[in-house]
């Protein structure tokens, strides 16, 4: 009886130690992805930081065009009315890019690593949506302005 005991004891405490290391792999690997979530989601915001004084030269030099051909002569500017309309719709975008980024920034929870790893991931995945979003309305702006703002008319 006692040589079945003692190997029966042994083989339960190693089981229970292989179910402990399951557990601790689990949320290590967890942490992994909340970390990594953390960096995407970071990267984002570093983008987008990295071109907001472009973003706001682009909206000042497209207001300027569009002053200067409010002053043209009404023929001049009838024929620039077409590319007035075009520094509209980018100004539009360079403002609503500007405003996706100061948005993100003001809901963004800057504390979100004190999270428990679960609520972390799920967080930083919707997060990462948003901040995808705000880069691309950057990015996507600031290559229309400049396509449009070398342009000579």
């Amino acid at each position: 009886m006692k040589k079945i005991i003692l190997p029966l004891a042994i083989l339960i405490a190693l089981v229970s130690a292989c179910n402990n290391n399951k557990t601790e792999t689990k949320t290590d690997d967890k942490k992994v992805v909340a970390d990594s979530l953390w960096e995407q989601v970071m990267e984002g915001h570093d983008v987008g930081m990295a071109k907001m004084s472009k973003l706001e030269k682009a909206q000042n030099e497209a207001n300027r065009l569009i002053d200067s051909i409010s002053k043209l002569p009404a023929n001049l500017k009838n024929a620039a009315e077409p590319y007035r309309v075009k520094l509209d719709s980018l100004v539009k975008r360079l403002s609503y890019a500007d405003f996706a980024m100061n948005k993100w920034m003001e809901e963004m929870n800057w504390e979100a690593k004190k999270m428990e790893v679960e609520a972390r991931i799920n967080y930083l995945k919707d997060e990462k949506i948003k901040v995808d979003k705000m880069k691309a309305a950057i990015l996507n702006s600031l290559s229309e302005a400049d396509t449009l703002l070398s342009r000579k008319f």
